[in-house]
């Protein structure tokens, strides 16, 4: 086991920690910088999971209960419901994964709350607007 040199100061015979014995006090400091990266990537893989992508398949989901009851079939529907369901699953995966791979701050939830409102101010209309464009052209379809 290697010493390093003695540290200055009022007991001469302090010396400093080694690697081993860093590692086994608990130093791990590039554990923690990469486990914060990785919290914060699956929490933006969340939000954009759910704030991006859900309202468009609920849109999706909503042109299927359209497509019931015109009597078309329920294909379209159940395949909307499962898309559905895979996003918000995997959403909240990345959310669970986020949260438990790091004592994560208050600051970067605060932070993911403000970007998901963000998204859900864009995609919430964008995903009404493209429900409402597709059963105009359905309806102008069966004319």
């Amino acid at each position: 086991m290697c010493q390093s040199p003695k540290r200055p100061g009022p007991l001469a015979s302090q010396t400093l920690p080694d690697w081993e014995s860093r590692r086994e006090y608990g130093f791990r400091g590039s554990t923690i910088i990469s486990s914060v990266i990785v919290s914060q990537f699956a929490g933006i893989a969340a939000v954009m999971l759910w704030a991006g992508v859900l309202p468009f398949a609920a849109s999706w989901m909503l042109d299927g209960i359209v497509q019931v009851l015109r009597h078309n079939g329920l294909k379209l529907f159940w395949m909307a419901l499962g898309f559905t369901i895979v996003v918000a699953g995997a959403g909240y995966l990345a959310r669970q994964y986020g949260l438990g791979a790091s004592d994560v701050s208050a600051a970067s939830i605060s932070a993911m709350s403000s970007l998901a409102q963000t998204f859900l101010i864009f995609t919430i209309p964008i995903s009404l607007i493209a429900f409402i464009g597709r059963t105009i052209k359905l309806m102008r379809k069966t004319r």
